[in-house]
């Protein structure tokens, strides 16, 4: 949705400026002209679009969340959790979930700063932005 975005942007700057450069359209009356007081944004959560997701890398990352999720809770499981989690961001860092698992995970483990500072700000941040819950287990309010 985002780079599709990114690309309507672009196209209305381009036919802006093409229009603006051209001297015999009259811009007064012009229909065209109504709406480019309209900022065309990218919303936040898409990070300005740095990269496409492919279906695999977004099925990948839902399933090793997943996977990360049914994992044990023991002390003993905490290593394979955060590699699980840095996986599933890796692959899709546009959720909110994984960033706060694995921030959860790093304060069990007493890495505390990177919890606070890497992935619970980030996870909450991206939470907060969509407002609405990735992982459709959880309701928003939750």
């Amino acid at each position: 949705m985002g780079a599709l975005y990114t690309l309507i942007v672009r196209e209305e700057e381009i036919y802006i400026a093409q229009r603006t450069r051209s001297s015999t359209s009259e811009q007064c009356g012009n229909p065209a002209t109504l709406d480019e007081d309209i900022e065309l944004v990218i919303p936040s959560m898409f990070d300005g679009c740095p990269q496409v997701l492919n279906t695999n890398d977004q099925k990948a990352a839902r399933d090793i969340y997943w996977e990360a999720v049914c994992t044990g809770e023991d002390e003993a499981d905490w290593p394979k959790l955060e590699e699980l989690l840095r996986q599933s961001i890796a692959k899709n860092p546009f959720v909110g979930e994984p960033h706060l698992v694995l921030a959860q995970v790093l304060l069990n483990m007493e890495m505390y700063e990177d919890a606070v500072k890497q992935f619970a700000e980030a996870g909450l941040k991206l939470l907060l932005e969509w407002g609405c819950s990735w992982d459709k287990r959880m309701p928003w309010v939750a």
